[in-house]
Formats: C-alpha cells, sequence, structure tokens
C-alpha cells in the first residue's frame, strides 16, 4: 500500500478519500504526508481509537460524516474548527 501511495504523490492535486478508522489505523501517521479528506461513520470511544484519530483528524482536508450528532461531538473531542465536519 505505502509503495502505490508513494507512486500516486508524484501526482501533483493528489486528495486521498479514506473511510474509517480501521483505515486510518493501517496508515498511521504516513497519512500526514498528503492530502487527505476522512469520512468517519461510527463513533470510536476506545482511547486507542481516539487516540489515533487525534494524531490525525486536524490534518484532514475535509471530515465527512453521514450525521450531525456525531459530527458535534467530533467537533467537541478533537477541537475542530466550525465548517470542517461536513454530514450527508
Amino acid at each position: 500500500m505505502f509503495s502505490l501511495l508513494k507512486e500516486l504523490s508524484k501526482i501533483n492535486e493528489l486528495l486521498l478519500w479514506i473511510e474509517g478508522n480501521y483505515t486510518l489505523v493501517a496508515l498511521g501517521t504516513q497519512i500526514k504526508k498528503y492530502k487527505y479528506i476522512l469520512q468517519l461513520q461510527e463513533l470510536y470511544k476506545k482511547q486507542t481509537e481516539k487516540y489515533v484519530l487525534g494524531r490525525i483528524v486536524n490534518g484532514a482536508e475535509m471530515i465527512f460524516m453521514p450525521e450531525y450528532n456525531r459530527s458535534v461531538l467530533y467537533q467537541v473531542w478533537f477541537s475542530l474548527k466550525r465548517g470542517r465536519s461536513f454530514t450527508k
């Protein structure tokens, strides 16, 4: 996966769409090398999940959430700026 990302990073306008916590955990902080949009479906309550998200979520170009109340919780949990968390 990382070799593919390295090859794709040669594209100037590369923007990754990352869906889900498992993908984020797999990519870890390597994702910070790229521009990315996060699509988060669930509330991640475990401390390890929140820790990983906390290190990554503020670097996202945009955060897409399927439901308003969840987006508000993420705004509070991670001190997100208004307008960076979106719902369907």
